[in-house]
C-alpha cells in the first residue's frame, strides 16, 4: 500500500511541476491538464494560452461555473495541491527522522489541500498519509537503492522547491487579484459579471 500510495504523490509531484514549471510572473504555461487542452483545441483556444487570459477570458463569458469543469477551476484545484507538494519535500529532504514523516505529512495534507476536501475524502487519506514511511526509506525507494541518485536528488531538490514556491505565489496572486480564491463565491461573481454585460468590469465584487 506504502509503494501505491509514494507513486501516486510522485505521480501527482510530477504533473503539477510540468504545469507550473514554466509559469513566470505573468504566467506563460503550457498546460498540461486535459480540461484546458480540451479548451485550446476549440475556436475560442486562443484565450487559453495563459493564465491570465483565460481566467479574463471566463470571467467575462460567465464560464467559470458551468457543468463541465472551467480552465479556471481545474487549475485552481491543482493549485492548492502545490502548496502540500512544496512543504512534504521540504520534509523529505531532513535527515532527522522525528518527528515522523508520516505524522508531518498527514498534518501538512490537513492545513493545506485537505482544508478544501470533503470529510470523507480528507479523514481516510490523512491517516493513509500516517503510514509513510521513514525519510531515509523513501528517498531510497526514489533513487531504487542506488547512493549517488539519491546524492543527486538531494542536491537539486532545494532549488526545484525554491522554483515551486515562486510559481505558487504568482499564481496565487493572480487568483487573488480576481477575487477567486474561495470557489464558493464564483456563482456571485458571475451573477454581477451577466448583470454588467459585455465590457463590464471583471474584478467587481
Amino acid at each position: 500500500m506504502l509503494g501505491k500510495l509514494y507513486h501516486f504523490v510522485a505521480y501527482d509531484v510530477k504533473v503539477k511541476c510540468r504545469i507550473y514549471s514554466t509559469v513566470s510572473t505573468v504566467s506563460v504555461c503550457p498546460w498540461q491538464t486535459a480540461v484546458v487542452q480540451k479548451k485550446m483545441a476549440r475556436e475560442n483556444g486562443q484565450h487559453y494560452v495563459n493564465l491570465k487570459s483565460m481566467i479574463k477570458y471566463e470571467m467575462e463569458n460567465s464560464l467559470l461555473v458551468q457543468k463541465s469543469t472551467s480552465g479556471t477551476k481545474a487549475i485552481l484545484l491543482l493549485h492548492r495541491g502545490l502548496e502540500f507538494t512544496c512543504e512534504f519535500l521540504k520534509e523529505m529532504m531532513k535527515e532527522e527522522e522525528e518527528p515522523k514523516l508520516g505524522e508531518i505529512a498527514s498534518k501538512i495534507y490537513l492545513s493545506t489541500t485537505g482544508s478544501y476536501q470533503a470529510t470523507y475524502l480528507r479523514e481516510p487519506f490523512s491517516c493513509v498519509l500516517k503510514m509513510l514511511p521513514t525519510r531515509a526509506t523513501l528517498r531510497n525507494r526514489i533513487a531504487k537503492g542506488k547512493e549517488e541518485v539519491e546524492e543527486k536528488v538531494l542536491r537539486l531538490l532545494p532549488e526545484a522547491i525554491k522554483s515551486v514556491t515562486e510559481t505558487y505565489d504568482a499564481v496565487q496572486k493572480i487568483y487573488r487579484e480576481n477575487n477567486l480564491l474561495d470557489m464558493s463565491s464564483w456563482s456571485q461573481i458571475q451573477s454581477k459579471n451577466a448583470e454588467g454585460g459585455p465590457g463590464g468590469k471583471t474584478d467587481t465584487q
